[in-house]
């Protein structure tokens, strides 16, 4: 998905139609949440079926579980890491919305002149 939107993105550069194309733009904004949700979801899938204390076909999952950890112990310590991502997760969504709310920063009249090297394509100059 992030590759198709990047190549979409180049395509509309190239076509100096990006700044106008207002569906593209309006469809980034939920993209940016896209690698922290593939990454959350790359984790637990990985964590899930991974048991790295038993060797396959030497070693039981019955026999390895430990009897110093009690049930308890696992049950808190998995609520203690869903609450704190919980927490940072909603953190991020609060300081994207305080940043997106601020809108764009525009630049001083002085540097319509000068030369941008964040300027891919004079996509910049060009809005102006």
């Amino acid at each position: 998905m992030l590759i198709f939107a990047s190549a979409l993105g180049l395509f509309l550069l190239w076509r100096k139609k990006l700044v106008d194309s207002t569906l593209y733009l309006k469809l980034l904004i939920p993209i940016i949440f896209f690698p922290f949700i593939g990454n959350s979801f790359g984790w637990i899938m990985s964590e899930i079926g991974r048991q790295p204390w038993v060797v396959n076909g030497l070693m039981l999952t019955e026999d390895a579980v430990s009897p110093n950890v009690s049930a308890g112990q696992i049950l808190f310590s998995l609520i203690s890491f869903s609450l704190i991502y919980t927490a940072l997760a909603v953190v991020m969504v609060y300081l994207f919305i305080r940043v997106i709310k601020q809108g764009p920063h525009e630049k001083p009249k002085e540097d319509v002149t000068t030369s941008d090297p964040f300027d891919v394509g004079g996509v910049q100059n060009a809005a102006k």
